[in-house]
């Protein structure tokens, strides 16, 4: 663990060190170490043995044990979560002013996720003009850039379309990101806004901006499951939120 002296110095940039943070690292720096323990696998057959070491499965900072799940994950999504029809990736993301309170706040990330979640089931619910419409989607929380600066960001991969009561599935013929990302900016600055993290001079401030930082981009999209990944396999793990397939009716 570092210092209390050295978690002072980089908390003002970099906010408090969690303790997770610490036994992740902890748990990678042990990870396919045979004094940490190991499995005797042996063949009934030939009867030769080996040894394996356990490895620590912790994502994102194990690139071994990262890759494994991520390639289980998108295979048994594959298999058990997507259904089978047009899919597309929207990213959303957040300006730097506001980037502050989701650092020092980490239960401030689900919240933004739910405010993207929203965005995307009302505008679908406008685009088709019905209320009964039942979106389907996974969020994924990112919480760095390319550079590994924080930077929180949600991945949604969500069916490009709705289902109705009955089970049928409607597709959808376009994909608006400029309204999309009017409603994703409402839902965030009002969920800020009720939190008491900013007032109502900020938001006025923020929506006078040409670009307010608050953006959407959804333009990646697969035709089916066998045509590939939209965007490829997520790369922060596991989900953070998962609603019913459209079949399911839920």
């Amino acid at each position: 663990m570092l210092a209390r002296g050295e978690q002072l110095r980089f908390e003002p940039t970099f906010g408090y060190l969690r303790s997770v943070v610490a036994r992740v690292v902890y748990r990678y720096l042990d990870c396919g170490l045979l004094e940490q323990g190991f499995a005797r696998l042996k063949c009934e057959g030939c009867g030769q043995s080996a040894i394996v070491a356990f490895s620590c499965k912790q994502r994102c900072v194990c690139p071994s044990c990262h890759q494994k799940r991520e390639l289980l994950w998108a295979e048994g999504a594959g298999e058990e979560l997507l259904e089978d029809v047009p899919h597309r990736q929207v990213v959303f993301t957040i300006p730097k002013r506001l980037r502050i309170f989701f650092r020092y706040d980490r239960k401030l990330l689900g919240e933004l996720a739910s405010c993207a979640w929203r965005a995307l089931r009302l505008y679908l619910v406008a685009s088709f003009d019905r209320g009964d419409m039942v979106p389907g989607g996974i969020g994924f929380i990112q919480t760095s850039g390319e550079l590994l600066r924080f930077h929180p960001h949600i991945h949604v991969l969500m069916a490009d379309g709705a289902g109705l009561p009955d089970g049928t599935f409607r597709h959808l013929l376009y994909f608006d990101a400029e309204k999309v990302e009017r409603l994703f900016r409402a839902e965030v600055l009002r969920m800020l806004l009720e939190k008491g993290r900013i007032d109502a001079d900020t938001v006025d401030n923020m929506l006078s901006w040409p670009h307010s930082g608050l953006w959407t981009h959804g333009s990646v999209r697969a035709e089916d499951l066998v045509g590939g990944n939209p965007g490829g396999t997520p790369r922060a793990g596991a989900p953070r939120s998962l609603t019913a397939s459209p079949r399911a009716g839920l």
